[in-house]
């Protein structure tokens, strides 16, 4: 170690410091300090040409300088000299000690040390970012962020300057990153625009709200703004409601061979997808369009031929009611399966569609009244199907049950048999019990497994609020009942 006095003139920083501002208070509150105690450790530097360049020490030499300015009182030259420990130093070790000093710096801004790091390796390409990590105390994480933040647009980084937001929430910014190089419809967005609006949706605390929705100023603020600003942006390729009408993007490969799906995350462990491409989106949209009316209009004509065609005699259900087991045989379900699902997810309600259609004819009585009878089984072949598939009482049948309470038809004198006979022709189908009283049906169903009470609760709830007129006049009561509970009316064959 070689403890050299230098003057102040001949004395340059670290050229790899990566602080460009000190703070001119702190500067003075330093010289104070090392006026009335000295300084406690001798900087290392090192002569280059006629020069020295310290390796750390920027603030104490602007320190000595201030002091030689100012302290006019004190004997001349005493402050005109710093003393520094100059060593053979190269390059990487000058890198390395300016890193390392203002690592922990409250008033070196993340961006500096940032940009620091980013030039280390221009300087030193053969080096890693595990070896710069070791010497730094630091994880290869942590330095490939810094990196990769810069990365953001210039306004990007200006917001982090600022302190609007974090490294953190811009690592999440960039999910926009590339984003306009993806698109190939020449969308009017960019990268900053969208990146921009994100953080436009975000308020920090004590901030004036400017709408209602506004998000915290958080990482998981972010993540949700960015996917707002998605859903306004870009096409999904997912449905929001069940019954919007929408192409299949995983059968045309959008979700995982497009480059030009974007996915957000609104909730933990939800993703939505996002197309960048409107074009491609627009023109597999109205295709899919095409497809569900060509698909619907044949089904369609099918059903009502069957209807105006098919006399069958019905046959009688569980539930005493008439259903047509012959209904659907000319039309195969493993012909319109895909169709089917499509045209309940996406189109209007079938049944309203096939009475729209039945109300162009001119029908004779006797054929609209074996229209109103198919129609009638189709949907006590729906309420059949959620009786047997019923094992407990899930939400969808809860709500079943609450509704027939609402409504009071098992009160109101418009059922029969009772319920009472109802239980008895399912517990006793072939009449062996004696006597049907209300102590032998409890004595009968405290045995019965809790998946059989479920079903026979269900069984009464759908055949409560069954439509009970004449055959003519019957509705169709439970479509949006059954649809609840998992169950599709299928229209004759009405499978649509």
């Amino acid at each position: 170690m070689t403890i050299q006095q230098i003057p102040n003139e001949l004395i340059d920083d670290n050229p790899y410091n990566p602080r460009k501002k000190y703070d001119d208070n702190k500067i003075k509150g330093l010289a104070a300090s090392i006026k009335e105690i000295g300084m406690r450790q001798i900087p290392e530097a090192r002569k280059v040409g006629e020069r020295y360049q310290t390796a750390y020490g920027g603030g104490r030499r602007r320190a000595y300088v201030e002091l030689d300015s100012h302290h006019f009182t004190e004997p001349k030259g005493k402050w005109s000299t710093m003393p520094l420990d100059v060593k053979d130093l190269d390059n990487h070790q000058m890198y390395q000690y300016a890193l390392h000093e203002n690592l922990n710096r409250t008033d070196l801004t993340p961006l500096e040390l940032a940009r620091s790091i980013d030039n280390y390796f221009l300087e030193f390409p053969d080096d890693t970012e595990d070896i710069l990590a070791k010497n730094l105390n630091l994880s290869q994480p942590v330095i490939s962020n810094m990196r990769r933040v810069l990365k953001a647009p210039a306004k990007i980084l200006d917001k982090v300057d600022s302190g609007r937001i974090n490294f953190t929430q811009v690592r999440e910014l960039l999910t926009f990153s590339e984003l306009s190089a993806k698109n190939a419809a020449g969308v009017a967005f960019n990268d900053e625009q969208l990146m921009l609006e994100v953080i436009d949706k975000t308020v920090t605390p004590g901030s004036v709200v400017r709408f209602d929705d506004a998000l915290p100023n958080t990482v998981e603020g972010i993540i949700k703004a960015i996917d707002r600003v998605a859903e306004e942006f870009f096409k999904p390729l997912q449905k929001k409601e069940v019954t919007d009408i929408l192409f299949s993007a995983p059968d045309e490969g959008c979700m995982t061979k497009c480059v030009s799906c974007l996915i957000t995350h609104p909730k933990k462990g939800i993703s939505r997808h996002w197309c960048l491409n409107s074009e491609c989106w627009e023109g597999k949209q109205k295709a899919f369009k095409e497809s569900l009316a060509a698909a619907e209009k044949e089904l369609l004509e099918k059903a009502i031929s069957q209807l105006k065609n098919d006399s069958t005699p019905p046959q009688t259900d569980l539930m005493g009611e008439t259903v047509d087991e012959n209904i659907t045989e000319e039309i195969k379900p493993s012909e319109i399966k895909d169709i089917h699902q499509r045209i309940l997810a996406a189109g209007p309600p079938p049944a309203a569609a096939i009475k729209a259609e039945l109300e162009k004819t001119e029908t004779p009585d006797s054929a609209f009244i074996e229209i109103k009878k198919k129609l009638k089984s189709a949907e006590v072949k729906a309420m059949c199907q959620a009786r047997d598939s019923t094992k407990t009482l899930d939400k969808g049948r809860m709500l079943l049950i609450l509704e027939a309470q609402i409504k009071g038809y098992h009160i109101e004198g418009y059922i029969a048999p009772a319920p009472a006979d109802l239980f008895w022709r399912d517990i006793d189908p072939d009449g062996k019990v004696k006597t049907h009283d209300v102590d032998n049906l409890f004595k009968k169903l405290e045995k019965l497994p809790e998946a059989d009470l479920a079903k026979m609760i269900t069984e009464f709830c759908l055949y409560a609020l069954q439509d009970k007129s004449e055959i003519a006049s019957y509705k169709i009561n439970l479509q949006d009942t059954l649809n609840r509970m998992g169950v599709k009316v299928e229209m004759p064959e009405m499978k649509i």
